[in-house]
């Protein structure tokens, strides 16, 4: 039994708004959300800025936030361009 959460928040390089447009917000909440399922986390709340992400998630003991971030970031960003 656990409950392990994290409140993780990251921005783009250079602080530009580019999660603003409605494409690009509703493109990275489908992918958060499935790359968090495949990953045995659940999204408890997201909220997609147009200068920064912040999620909030549950995820299991053996999943360290650094690599939650990482899989996030890295998997959204490669879709995303």
């Amino acid at each position: 039994m656990y409950d392990i959460d994290f409140h993780l928040v990251w921005c783009p390089r250079y602080g530009r708004p580019i999660f603003g447009e409605a494409e690009v917000g509703g493109f990275l909440e489908g992918q958060i959300s499935t790359i968090a399922g495949t990953r045995e986390c659940e999204v408890l709340a997201l909220e997609v800025m147009p200068v920064n992400i912040q999620l909030f998630v549950s995820a299991p003991p053996v999943e360290s936030p650094a690599g939650i971030v990482k899989v996030l970031k890295g998997v959204t960003a490669l879709r995303l361009f």
